[in-house]
């Protein structure tokens, strides 16, 4: 029982081996290749563009608390490179509750997500 998230976490490719160390070292098993995509994205500004490949990940069905040393784990390796410093391709991430609240963020996922609510009648 208890709250559950969906977490959505993006990081470049290259950073996705040491990501998925750290799922493993918490045998957080919600992921895998059916549930990582992978999406070319330009990064920079003011001239600067580059294309960085990025790992986009999207975890299920997770107590998500920041008591928790698998979150401490995983924040603090997002945080180390977040996605405001576009310019080296950060990370960012952020979760949705089970009560469709967006809760957990860190960078600014909302320049690589687009989170929209669908309602759907029971009949």
């Amino acid at each position: 029982m208890g709250y559950e998230s969906i977490v959505y976490i993006a990081v470049p490719k290259k950073d996705e081996k040491e990501l998925d160390a750290i799922l493993d070292k918490h045998n957080i098993k919600s992921y895998g290749d059916k549930n990582k995509k992978y999406i070319p994205l330009e990064v920079g500004e003011f001239g600067d563009i580059k294309v960085v490949k990025y790992a986009i990940y999207k975890l299920e069905n997770l107590k998500w608390y920041d008591a928790f040393s698998s979150v401490t784990d995983v924040n603090l390796f997002i945080e180390e490179n977040e996605w405001e410093d576009c310019m080296n391709g950060g990370r960012t991430m952020f979760c949705i509750g089970e009560d469709n609240v967006v809760h957990g963020e860190i960078g600014a996922y909302y320049d690589m997500f687009d989170v929209s609510i669908t309602v759907e009648p029971y009949f």
